[in-house]
């Protein structure tokens, strides 16, 4: 339902559950797309009182409490994402040092999407705060070049969509078109595809700087260079 935007569904479906008194059959990825739908909404009393009362019911609940699965994370990475996503950036910053803190968290295994600071660069673009988006992927992302054949925890941190289309995104409404097509050819090195909305950046950005029809000619070049190409397709 979240990806079709059906988001006041989905936060319908959370009052019942929680008027039923059966949020104990609303599961992680439920949770975590309720606050999602409340974001988009920007209705920031909801998303508070679905993230507390989630959280409450953990507390109670003796087997939640006792489980040490780093999926027990995604609900508080989420929470952070849709606090910055409304500029709430106090709280989820005091909330990013105490999950940072956690040795659970320090411990996990879950990367990639549901990671603190994939959400957290995610929170900073659905705000717009588009500087500081890119403020914290450079501070995470390892210096120097990627390559096919790295396979550092650090890199795998940041390889996944959301986060590179966060950061081609940011880069292209703060019109530094060059940066938008160096993150995103970083990107595709890493097996990566960015958002449909960012992938229409890029392009843009290329029409922009002129180097769209340079690679076009290059293509046009080499399509007629080839032989067995019907004339009427180069």
């Amino acid at each position: 339902m979240y990806r079709l935007g059906l988001n006041r569904m989905i936060l319908q479906t959370y009052n019942y559950y929680e008027r039923s008194k059966a949020l104990a059959l609303f599961n992680t990825v439920s949770v975590k797309y309720a606050m999602l739908s409340a974001a988009q909404l920007k209705d920031s009393e909801k998303v508070h009182t679905i993230y507390n009362s989630i959280m409450q019911y953990r507390t109670n609940n003796l087997i939640l409490r006792c489980t040490s699965s780093p999926y027990t994370f995604i609900p508080l990475a989420t929470y952070v994402r849709c606090l910055l996503s409304l500029r709430e950036v106090k709280e989820a910053s005091a909330l990013i040092e105490e999950i940072k803190a956690s040795p659970q968290y320090r411990n996990r295994s879950v990367t990639s999407t549901n990671d603190l600071y994939t959400n957290a660069i995610l929170g900073f673009y659905e705000g717009e705060s588009y500087s500081h988006c890119l403020q914290l992927f450079k501070s995470i992302r390892p210096a120097g070049e990627y390559t096919p054949d790295t396979h550092s925890p650090e890199w795998k941190q940041i390889q996944n969509s959301k986060c590179y289309s966060s950061v081609i995104g940011s880069c292209f409404r703060l019109g530094d078109f060059a940066a938008t097509q160096y993150f995103y050819h970083e990107s595709r090195k890493m097996g990566v595809f960015p958002n449909y909305r960012e992938s229409l950046m890029v392009a843009e950005s290329f029409i922009r700087t002129g180097a769209g029809e340079k690679r076009l000619e290059e293509l046009r070049h080499d399509a007629s260079a080839c032989k067995g190409i019907p004339e009427g397709e180069k």
